[in-house]
């Protein structure tokens, strides 16, 4: 439904839902759309029609909203991808290593998807990972999620633009971590341990 509502809005339409919410509606002053959705959000049935005229079926209008209500699951991902890049990046110093960032970062280690393989953000390593690693120069991997999207029999509102807007540019950015970085021997947050 916000891809219908806003396409809707990006050509000046007016844009309605029926309360039960299985019907959307975009209307003019020279057509109406009406669009039948399925409880999983699926365009079932497209009718158009002219004011004192009777709807009609719009096949070519269904097909090209289905493939427009499924191409949003990924501009959704897209979005959220960039988002969490974002919030990755907002405190990341060039020097900082993996495993400060998975303990220090904003969102844990992210690493971008690339060629198939989803964004994962890993967010835990273990003190005796990190001894390991930090000692012996083992890679560990500690505790780890993939970012991906899947059908669900709920219903969700998905972003379709990123909710976080970066007005900085790369100069600004550079001034800003000179003003307010730590000497490296200090960047760094400590482990607490527990007894």
């Amino acid at each position: 439904m916000n891809t219908l509502e806003g396409l809707a809005k990006e050509k000046g339409l007016n844009y309605h839902v029926s309360p039960n919410g299985a019907i959307c509606y975009i209307t003019s002053e020279s057509f109406y759309i009406e669009i039948h959705l399925a409880i999983d959000g699926e365009v079932v049935d497209v009718k158009l029609a002219h004011p004192g005229k009777s709807s009609r079926n719009c096949e070519d209008l269904l097909q090209l909203l289905s493939g427009i209500t499924k191409a949003s699951g990924f501009v959704a991902l897209q979005s959220l991808e960039k988002d969490l890049g974002l919030l990755s990046a907002l405190h990341k110093t060039p020097d900082m290593d993996r495993v400060t960032e998975v303990l220090c970062g904003k969102v844990g280690y992210l690493a971008p998807s690339s060629r198939g393989t989803p964004m994962s953000l890993e967010y835990y390593l273990s003190q005796y990972q990190i001894l390991d690693e930090q000692i012996a120069g083992l890679k560990m991997q500690g505790r780890k999620v993939f970012v991906t999207i899947k059908e669900t029999d709920a219903s969700y509102r998905l972003p379709l633009a990123p909710l976080i807007v970066s007005s900085l540019t790369d100069e600004d950015r550079k001034a800003e971590e000179s003003q307010h970085s730590m000497p490296k021997e200090h960047a760094r947050c400590s482990a607490v341990t527990s007894p």
